[in-house]
């Protein structure tokens, strides 16, 4: 899957990142995915964002 924050440019927070878990699956609403990063985007990617962010889920090669 692709990261980025929503609004920002096209180049992404994360690509390529390793969906570990999903959540939620019987609500969209509340559901969340548990994701690999490194620890340098990681910390990006928590601070706050104010217009949230875009996933890109796409299928391994």
């Amino acid at each position: 899957m692709d990261l980025f924050r929503a609004g920002r440019s096209a180049e992404p927070t994360a690509r390529a990142a390793l969906v570990l878990e999903v959540t939620g699956t019987d609500d969209p609403l509340t559901g969340g995915l548990l994701v690999a990063l490194t620890p340098a985007v990681a910390k990006e990617t928590v601070r706050y964002a104010a217009g949230g962010y875009v996933v890109i889920i796409h299928p391994d090669p």
